[in-house]
């Protein structure tokens, strides 16, 4: 009789422990689920902004290059700006 009482009660300890193991990889899963396409953008937009030191440097400086990409913008808007398409076609990260 003691075995059997042993046996539930391992069996019950195990039922909860499965059950407790399972929501925490559900909660694990769940939070990754969010995390890492956010981490994704934020390294995208990082790679985006970073980019724009390669035609800065190549005009020279700040001043020489904002009043082009400012330029490019307000003629071409944001989407089309030599600088900003640049800038876009290094996001992706995967």
């Amino acid at each position: 009789m003691c075995n059997s009482t042993n046996e539930a009660l391992r069996l019950t300890a195990a039922a909860k422990l499965n059950r407790w193991r399972h929501s925490v990889e559900s909660d694990i899963k769940a939070a990754l689920s969010d995390l890492v396409p956010r981490a994704v953008d934020w390294a995208e937009g990082l790679v985006h902004e970073l980019r724009h030191v390669h035609p800065n440097e190549t005009a020279g400086s700040v001043l020489s290059y904002l009043p082009m990409d400012i330029r490019q913008i307000v003629d071409l808007g944001c989407r089309n700006a030599p600088f900003e398409t640049d800038a876009t076609t290094h996001e992706d990260t995967t």
